[in-house]
């Protein structure tokens, strides 16, 4: 049976305060879809191209309800925080904080149902609570490969 360690690739970081422009340009660069978000060796986040693209959507609206002469606003936290990411200038202000991680002994299978389950695009992978290395699709998509055709690379 195979384990993260055996599919997982050395992670791509960037600072907490590192600007929006500047992780678009990064994401551009590694052509990879998630960032870990780390300082003094700490994971604090994961960063996706995803974030960057639901700064372009439409903004949630707040529903308003009229009952008597009492106004009710359905959805108006959610509306704030759609326009705190939208107006985002740094990566801490973008970032993802509660992050799904594995270990080098999560098993394939488990990496692999997480990953389909919660639509992720990475797994940081951490070892005593230090970022050691990532899963990302294109190492599930090797391992798959590899199981298909076990001369594969």
């Amino acid at each position: 049976m195979e384990h993260a360690r055996d599919v997982m690739e050395a992670p791509t970081v960037v600072a907490p305060t590192l600007p929006v422009v500047d992780l678009a340009r990064a994401l551009l660069a590694t052509e990879a879809e998630a960032l870990c978000v780390v300082e003094n060796d700490r994971l604090l986040g994961v960063v996706t191209g995803m974030d960057l693209v639901f700064r372009e959507k439409q903004v949630h609206l707040p529903t308003q309800i009229t009952v008597l002469e009492l106004v009710l606003q359905l959805g108006l936290r959610r509306t704030r925080q759609e326009l705190e990411k939208i107006s985002a200038t740094r990566v801490d202000q973008l970032m993802t904080r509660e992050v799904v991680t594995a270990t080098p002994d999560t098993p394939l299978d488990e990496l692999a149902t997480r990953m389909v389950q919660q639509h992720l695009s990475m797994l940081p992978v951490l070892d005593g609570g230090r970022l050691v290395g990532v899963v990302t699709r294109r190492g599930m998509i090797r391992a798959t490969l590899h199981h298909l055709v076990p001369s594969a690379p």
